[in-house]
């Protein structure tokens, strides 16, 4: 278990880390808003699917197969909470080093869009006082890593109790005893809803199962070797879609 959850949780904190590097440079250009977000939660999600493939891999090579739902619970956290330190310490050294006026940044970010929104001068410079406030708190290597720390490490719990829930389940046997291995699906999805046209139509293309991932053969089923209750009907499918929003 230990040298799964080291070298999981350091191949996740390894990515996560160089995800932040390649994007910091662009921050400016990303912004503040959803798009930072987005940016900064896809490249978490990333990183984090070692947990998957970490508990998994203690369940096949260690486990014999099985795995109790504590167990993947408990390696799964502790993944997470590696991968999470590694973000926290990448961040310490951009924040310290190479970027010691991003919260000045962020909080003229914050004024501009309050005034934008009709804030009177008293609220702005209540609201000024409050980020001025919690900038200065933030300086501080203590409250500095808490905070940071409290960005990644709820979404690597979440893929931990999910992996847990999927890798603990008792897998699929046949009528003979063989077990079948479970599989990964990847299935991808765009959206498009143009603001100009005031998010009344809707547009998407996407594939399911676009690694094409084949169902492992079931000597005892009905279907072509295939046991369509438990895995995707095989081959890789695209498709484009158009709503209107009545």
């Amino acid at each position: 278990m230990k040298n799964t959850v080291i070298k999981y949780g350091l191949m996740s904190g390894a990515l996560i880390s160089v995800m932040m590097m390649l994007t910091i440079p662009f921050h400016d250009r990303i912004g503040f808003e959803t798009a930072g977000l987005v940016v900064g939660y896809t490249t978490m999600v990333l990183a984090f699917l070692l947990i998957y493939f970490g508990v998994r891999s203690y369940r096949d090579t260690i486990g014999g197969g099985t795995v109790r739902f504590g167990r993947a619970l408990a390696i799964g956290v502790l993944i997470a909470a590696i991968s999470s330190a590694c973000y926290v310490a990448t961040w310490e050294v951009m924040y310290y080093k190479f970027m010691p006026d991003f919260m000045d940044k962020y909080s003229t970010h914050q004024l501009e869009k309050a005034r934008a929104s009709g804030a009177t001068e008293s609220e702005l410079a209540s609201q000024k006082a409050e980020n001025d406030k919690f900038a200065a708190m933030y300086k501080n290597p203590v409250y500095n890593v808490a905070f940071t720390f409290m960005e990644p490490l709820p979404v690597g719990l979440v893929i931990a109790l999910v992996s847990a829930g999927v890798l603990s389940r008792r897998r699929k046997r046949e009528a003979g005893g063989n077990v079948m291995k479970e599989k990964f699906y990847t299935d991808l999805q765009l959206r498009w809803t143009p603001t100009f046209l005031e998010r009344q139509f809707g547009f998407a293309v996407g594939a399911n199962n676009l690694l094409n991932t084949k169902a492992p053969g079931c000597i005892t089923c009905d279907l072509n070797n295939f046991d369509p209750t438990v895995y995707d009907v095989p081959g890789r499918y695209y498709y484009v879609r158009a709503s209107v929003k009545m």
